[in-house]
């Protein structure tokens, strides 16, 4: 190959070593903007991930407080409610209301007078035990199937009031239903159960409660039975 020749497989040479040259650069370009977006990329989930980091700790520590904002007005109410019954007590009225209501239990179904006392002592283990009594007194007068479950005692600072309004509604229960079931546990549930009109007589009964001042949820009624629930 002469001298032309020669020069001329160089300068092909050069010119494809070019082109290689020229297309490296373009990939090391094309991985340059790659790593780029890549590290971005990562960045932003690094910073979505400080964010929800920073997120679910405000939200940690809002509920944290939320809690303990409940438990201290629980403990408030409650402290408040038991020194309402240390300094007030039932009143003057309450010997009066459970010895009536006593009497009528008595004279119902046939207790000798030295049996009548109560049990209890203290004026929540009163107030249950006299509701036990009363649905016995009505089980045995009227006749309607009446039940009652205690589970533990019933502080309020109106346990006169208390006690009027919950006869009263166990009055409006037996007189439309002819399943009453009574249950007592820091409060009083009354469930009617088979009845042929319901009335208003209920509502009523519910009505005067919260006028006294009590605190009874909306009777509650579905194909089966109706429920009452009365608050401490």
């Amino acid at each position: 190959m002469g001298l032309f020749g020669r020069r001329k497989a160089a300068e092909q040479a050069l010119g494809t070593a070019q082109a290689e040259l020229q297309a490296l650069r373009g990939q090391l370009a094309a991985g340059e903007s790659a790593r780029r977006e890549l590290a971005a990329e990562r960045d932003r989930l690094r910073q979505n991930g400080d964010d929800l980091r920073a997120t679910v700790g405000r939200q940690t520590a809002e509920i944290e407080a939320a809690e303990r904002a409940v438990a201290e007005a629980t403990a408030r109410e409650a402290a408040t409610r038991t020194q309402a019954l240390a300094e007030g007590g039932p009143g003057p009225s309450w010997p009066l209301v459970l010895a009536d209501m006593q009497r009528r239990w008595a004279n119902t179904v046939g207790v000798q007078p030295a049996d009548r006392a109560m049990k209890a002592t203290d004026v929540p283990g009163q107030l249950a035990e006299a509701l036990d009594r009363e649905v016995e007194r009505v089980r045995e007068e009227v006749g309607v199937d009446v039940s009652i479950v205690l589970s533990g005692g019933i502080a309020t600072p109106q346990p006169v009031v208390y006690l009027l309004a919950a006869t009263d509604l166990l009055g409006a229960m037996v007189s439309t239903f002819e399943r009453v079931a009574l249950e007592v546990d820091d409060g009083l549930v009354m469930v009617g159960e088979v009845w042929s009109e319901l009335g208003d007589d209920l509502e009523v009964a519910r009505q005067r409660a919260v006028d006294a001042g009590l605190a009874v949820d909306p009777v509650e009624v579905d194909e089966e039975r109706v429920r009452v629930t009365l608050r401490s």
